[in-house]
């Protein structure tokens, strides 16, 4: 399946600038889509008729996006050969496991997305209610 992120929002959303120097660029090609499909499938079995529209379309969610980027930032650092839980790649360790985290709540009801808007552009828009571990992580919160 097709990555639902770019290399810059990959960059934008979990990495330095220069992190994916080099990295080749099938390889960030094949780290961005496996963390789409997994994503994807940690999503699907509650949200499939849901999901299946918004998740083929540009109208990915922002906290979709963010999870894909923790998944594939960490993986793709580690594939780098580095240690995302420590020195200055802990952020990476901590948006992983944020992202990790939101998704079980959402694997469980915990946390809820609902979907049916559209974007003025025709895609549609898949948000969750309530506060994501991550927005709660950047905050402080331990939830």
């Amino acid at each position: 399946m097709t990555p639902l992120i770019t290399d810059a929002e990959l960059l934008s959303l979990s990495l330095a600038a220069n992190a994916l120097n080099g990295i080749a660029s099938g390889t960030r090609d094949e780290h961005r889509e496996s963390a789409s499909d997994y994503v994807r499938g940690q999503l699907a079995p509650r949200y499939s008729g849901i999901l299946a529209a918004a998740l083929d379309h540009t109208g990915v969610s922002h906290e979709i996006k963010m999870a894909i980027a923790a998944v594939a930032a960490y993986h793709l650092m580690s594939h780098k050969g580095f240690n995302p839980a420590k020195g200055s790649e802990a952020q990476i360790q901590a948006r992983y496991d944020s992202q990790m985290k939101w998704l079980e709540q959402i694997k469980t009801y915990k946390a809820e997305l609902v979907g049916g808007a559209t974007l003025d552009r025709g895609a549609p828009l898949v948000a969750t209610t309530g506060t994501s571990a991550w927005d709660n992580w950047r905050s402080g919160g331990n939830s």
